[in-house]
């Protein structure tokens, strides 16, 4: 069950309760906000997997903000063998026992700042400098809160500014030494290229009644961004003479093939040659990582894209090609 209220809120009471701490048990109540708004997050993922459920099966609650009517579960009664009376704590959440609780944006946003709160009170002592695990674990926790609340925005304009949250929090993977910390910093660039992904689709949605021209000119700072992103990421995968890998571990290959697939795709958004080379370019690069490893797990579907991609891209590219030599004629 989740606490009634958010941390406390004012901060000079916080320090003057902090202060009466030692450092380990400072760090103990920073890992325990930590599991506080890991609490919260889980829950407003599962209430977010409810409402798409509930959506694909079509039925609607009788009112907005009502909840659907199958809790998943029941908190403690005062009765129950588990309650733990003597410990004197608050009273059980009911969102916690029922997740479907949370129906409507306003609802989701009231457990995006409770876990938020508790993860800015983490961050405070679990600094970068000192836990960068852990620093990055309360990050990852903070720019998925911003993911998840996103889905239940309706304003598309707010929902690319949560997205650009995400991407400041994670591009402190630039500060740390990724030497040092080689799978958390490859999480964080594979992270930050998927944030980017999504921020492109998004603008590709919202410009999609628009003449090609600024469909262009929308489009292409998020193109480049994808690109970067992704490229940073691969870029850890390469040999000393910069060339790409005959083959990944398996552990990274997934993500090191999907990110070469969604800068392929980025790239295909935008008409213009240079883009177009660049897209044909990953693809090619797909395809012959997969004609090099035929095993590859769970890429079938993609294998075939790229294939299929590869052939009609230099189609495309001549006719972009044929129609900038009669512009310029």
């Amino acid at each position: 069950a989740a606490p009634a209220a958010a941390p406390a809120a004012a901060p000079a009471a916080a320090a003057a309760a902090a202060s009466q701490l030692s450092d380990a048990e400072r760090e103990e109540a920073a890992r325990l906000d930590l599991a506080w708004a890991q609490l919260h997050l889980d829950l407003l993922r599962r209430a977010s997997a409810l409402r798409l459920a509930h959506k694909a099966g079509g039925a609607a609650p009788a009112a907005e903000g009502e909840a659907f009517s199958q809790p998943e579960g029941e908190a403690f009664s005062s009765r129950h063998d588990l309650c733990f009376a003597s410990l004197r704590l608050e009273p059980p959440s009911r969102r916690c026992a029922e997740p479907a609780s949370v129906s409507n944006f306003e609802e989701a946003r009231e457990v995006f700042k409770l876990a938020v709160a508790y993860v800015q009170r983490a961050k405070a002592y679990l600094e970068l400098d000192g836990f960068v695990t852990d620093h990055f674990a309360a990050l990852q926790v903070e720019q998925t809160l911003y993911q998840l609340l996103a889905a239940w925005e309706v304003d598309p304009t707010r929902r690319l500014a949560m997205h650009r949250r995400r991407l400041q929090l994670l591009q402190a993977v630039d500060l740390i030494n990724e030497t040092a910390y080689l799978q958390l910093a490859r999480q964080a660039r594979f992270d930050l290229g998927g944030i980017a992904t999504e921020i492109l689709e998004l603008k590709a949605a919202m410009h999609k009644g628009d003449p090609p021209s600024r469909q262009e000119q929308k489009l292409a700072g998020a193109v480049a961004s994808v690109v970067e992103l992704y490229d940073k990421f691969t870029a850890g995968f390469a040999d000393k003479a910069g060339k790409p890998p005959v083959s990944v571990e398996e552990g990274s290959e997934h993500a090191y093939l999907m990110a070469h697939f969604h800068k392929a795709r980025a790239l295909g958004k935008l008409h213009g040659l240079e883009s177009l080379r660049g897209s044909l370019a990953s693809y090619q690069l797909l395809v012959q990582y997969f004609d090099a490893n035929p095993k590859c797990a769970g890429m079938v579907e993609e294998a075939e894209i790229c294939r299929e991609m590869a052939e009609l891209l230099p189609r495309r590219i001549d006719m972009e090609a044929s129609k900038l030599a009669k512009a310029n004629a």
